[in-house]
Parts: structure tokens; sequence; C-alpha cells
């Protein structure tokens, strides 16, 4: 994806021409950075980065561009891990991904989506796998404020428990799509400059880097000062408080990766690991080198040609698509010992492997392990179904201890629900209390309460709630309480008031009526 309107050289896509241009620029001046399926073409304008993907035409075998994208440089990055939701499903090139992303811990609490920058270097995008970027984010929207109580103001996100709800500050929130929105203090301003190479005259432009805190590190946004409205030109400074929806942008194309992508064992386990999880083998193209073998411990060399084992394991994987009951499961491990009967199998102590399970209930199927050739190209591929191995995972993340964490419950019968209101006020956590009754009630709950002079009748549920609790307060401290005929009585010996509820077909509260009590009346 490319962002050339948000840093204001929005003319270098405005046209064929242009686009020809700048293809052109990048191509013949730019860098080379492999990827496992394609390449990639780099090249910079200023601080604005382009990049040209090109992939081999299966049919005829020449290389076509099959996409572009953009990025801006700089010098904050995060260190992350790729989470449990994995790749964003979307119709790019082969050549781009989005993957979400969480932090290295396991609590998976915040999850964003970025789009990776030379995404083919990584072998891998499994949940789980660590990964560094270089990070720049791209503003749709953004917003500048004087303080943070001026942008709750105008981003006003409603009421929750008759109390104002704002967003967090310094931290992204996602949807699920692949936008995020970020609430946070301006840290610094950078002014840089990049060019427009569209027509017959380069002209220089300016955009802005505006670093602000996340959960996972600084982040830039970068943008140029015409999506600012003149109104809050005069907020954008340091200290003062921005509001962005943004795309995220992160470059892979770093510390190991810097050069493209790596072969060596471990790389290649985890491409090896990428292929099984996707079961599409197009990204080995060059993981085997010319004469790599296939071998089983169950039925010898099953290829003997590098294209020949990538084609024998793609056939392998086709069949498992057809298996409706296959569900398949990969990790990567460190052999620790064998103790098993083939002795031959000794050798492969203190090797990686990948463990293959293509029935879950069944456990391990198969232990993919390889030798490697001086270029780091897979040159042997044994395949073992021995159960000695004695194997330990790589990078697993530390199992999460058991929790007697219990959902609250929100439905109830009416008599629970009074039972409920019982206890509010005066039981140990009135917090939960709270949450439990403002979370069942429903949207559209009614309110009246008819035993003041004038009577009180509500309809919007913060209202109802902040009221409703009020009140209660009130008759705790003047009375005794009982549950009676569907009631909640409160009295004082002779009159006093009753609280009777009625609840949806969900069993959630639709109406709470107060009124006027005395044991005379029935």
């Amino acid at each position: 994806m490319e962002f050339s309107d948000i840093i204001g050289v929005q003319e270098l896509f405005e046209n064929d021409d242009n686009i020809d241009k700048l293809l052109h620029y990048v191509i013949t001046k730019g860098r080379v950075f492999p990827g496992y399926k394609g390449t990639y073409l780099y090249n910079n304008i200023g601080r604005a980065e382009y990049i040209a993907h090109i992939l081999e035409n299966s049919e005829d075998g020449k290389n076509e561009v099959v996409g572009i994208s953009s990025h801006i440089m700089g010098n904050c990055f995060w260190h992350v891990r790729i989470s449990d939701n994995g790749v964003l499903e979307e119709n790019t090139d082969e050549l781009s991904k989005c993957v979400f992303c969480t932090s290295m811990s396991d609590d998976e609490e915040s999850i964003v989506p970025v789009r990776l920058v030379h995404a083919d270097v990584l072998p891998c995008y499994s949940p789980g796998e660590p990964v560094t970027m270089q990070m720049a984010a791209f503003p749709l929207k953004i917003s500048y404020y004087p303080n943070e109580e001026a942008c709750d103001k105008v981003h006003n996100i409603g009421m929750f428990m008759g109390k104002q709800l704002r967003l967090a500050s310094n931290r992204l929130l996602n949807f699920g799509g692949e936008d995020c929105l970020i609430k946070g203090t301006v840290k610094s301003i950078e002014r840089h400059k990049t060019l427009t190479i569209a027509g017959n005259n380069a002209e220089e432009r300016e955009f802005y880097y505006v670093i602000i805190d996340t959960q996972f590190g600084e982040l830039p946004l970068c943008h140029k000062i015409e999506l600012v409205s003149e109104e809050e030109r005069q907020f954008f400074k340091e200290g003062a408080y921005v509001f962005a929806y943004c795309i995220i942008s992160g470059d892979v194309a770093i510390e190991d990766y810097q050069e493209g992508a790596v072969y060596d064992e471990i790389n290649d386990l985890k491409l090896l690991r990428e292929c099984l999880d996707t079961k599409d083998f197009s990204r080995a193209v060059n993981l085997f080198c010319d004469d790599a073998v296939y071998v089983s411990d169950g039925y010898g060399a099953r290829a003997n040609t590098g294209n020949a084992v990538r084609e024998y394991l793609q056939q392998v994987a086709d069949n498992i698509k057809m298996d409706e009951n296959a569900v398949i499961r990969t990790l990567l491990v460190y052999i620790e010992d064998y103790q098993g009967k083939n002795d031959v199998n000794k050798k492969y102590i203190g090797h990686y492997a990948v463990v293959y399970s293509q029935y879950i209930e069944k456990g391990i199927d198969s232990f993919f392990i390889i030798e490697t050739d001086e270029n780091g190209k897979v040159s042997e591929l044994y395949v073992s179904r021995d159960s000695g191995f004695k194997i330990e995972p790589v990078n697993c993340l530390p199992e999460k201890e058991e929790s007697d964490f219990t959902p609250l419950c929100l439905e109830h019968s009416v008599g629970d629900w009074l039972a409920i209101l019982q206890m509010w006020n005066v039981s140990d956590d009135e917090y939960e209390t709270d949450t439990i009754v403002w979370g069942g009630m429903e949207p559209d709950c009614l309110y009246e309460d008819i035993t003041s002079n004038s009577i009180i009748k509500l309809q919007d549920k913060n209202e109802i709630f902040l009221a409703f609790k009020e009140k209660l307060q009130e008759l705790n401290r003047q009375n005794d309480n009982r549950i009676e005929d569907n009631k909640l009585i409160f009295d004082n010996g002779n009159s006093g008031s009753a609280i009777t509820i009625e609840v949806s077909e969900r069993q959630r509260i639709n109406k709470i009526v107060v009124e006027a009590y005395s044991k005379y009346l029935c």
C-alpha cells in the first residue's frame, strides 16, 4: 500500500505516466532485497521510501511488478510478536502482508495490525514469532487539541455506569480491521522533506514526523500539515494532544534481514513450518539446493532434486487440503536427546526440527529435520515418525497459569435480581455489583420513582443507573429490607418503599418501579 497523498506527494500516483516514472526511478536506481518468493526493489526520495514488488511469472518466467508500497525512514522501533490472530486476510499482492501483533508477553492484552514492508524477507508469520520493525503510521484523519480534556470533549464516546468514558492515553486501539485509533501526548515534532518527481520538474514538499508513545513503543505519525484544520494548527506543537485514525507500517528488512531473506537451519525450518501451516510451498522456491533429497525413515528417498522435493511436498499438501478432518499444528523444536532404537538418529541430537501433527488427538505425526549446504540451503530433508526424539520447544511463550476467573452473569430471574439489589451498596465488592446491575439493564430500560412529591420517570440508561443507585443508598440508610411477594421492601415498622422489577425475555432488567409501601395496604 502507498501513502503518498498523506505526506503530500499524491501526484506520484495520479496517472499511469507518473507511476511509470516513479517505478523507473525505483527499479533502475534501487537497492535489491531478495525475499523467499519474490524480490523487492527499494529507493528513497528524501525521507520517503518506495518499494516495487517483483515476482516471476509462472507461465513465461519473466519478472513482473505486482505491487508497490511506501514507508518513511525513521528511528522508532518495535520488538513485538505475531498474535494468535495471525495474518489479516485481504486481496493484495503476494508480497504484501498485514499481520496482527501483540507484546512480547503472553497476555495478548493489546493487538494491532501492522502492514509489513518487505514482508517476504521474513520466513514465517506463525503466532508467537518475534518481529523487530522500524515503524511509521499514516493518519487517515487527525486532530490536535491543547490538552486531554479538550480532546475528550470532542471525542465523547459515551457513559458507562453513570460516568463519562474516555479513551486511554498513548494506547493503540483496533477493532478488527486494518486501521487503529490513538490518543496521546505529542513528544516531539520533526519537519522532513521529500520530492515529487511527477511531471517535468521535481518539487520539494514538506511533511511532519510527530512522535507519540504507545504500549509497544514510540510511534511517528507522518502527515502533511494540510491534514490539520486551520483552527487546530495553533495546537500543533509539543505537549499538545493528538487524536488520529491511522494505518501502521513496519519495515522488517532490518537486523538479521537487512540484506533480505536469510538461509540457515533456523530460518529454513521456519519457512518450512510456514509452508506446512499454509499448505502452500510456493514460498520455498529457493529453499532447496539443486541436488536436495527428501528421505523418509520408512520409505527411503522420495525425491532427488530440489524442484522434485518441493513438488512432492506440494502434492502431499494438496492431499491434506482435501482431508476435512485434518487440523494442522506445527512447532519449531530443539532435539535434546534420542532414546529410540535407530542409532542413526542419534546424529540429529543438537539439531532443530519442525514437529508436525495432522490430527491433534493423535499427537506428533512427523519430525522434519534438515541438513544444509554451505549457502544455508536445504540439501537433505529427513522426515521421521520415530518417537524416540526428546525435544524442547523453541521461542515457546510461558504457559498461562490456570485462572479462577468466572464471567459476570447478567441474566437473572426476578427473584435473583432482587437478591442482588438487596446486597447492592453493602456487599464487599460494590464495583462488581455496579457492573452487574449496569450491564444487566436493557438499553431501553425504564425507571419510575413514585415515592416523591413529583413522579420521576427516566429512559436514559445512565441517568437511571445513577438515580436508582442513589435511591437505594438513601433507602438502605433509613430502613431495614426484605424480599417479599417479588418485591424488595424497605420499611421502618409501619411504612416505607417497595421496589419491583420486570425482566426481558433474556432475563435482563427492562423496568424498575419504586413506590410507597405500607403493611396496612395490600
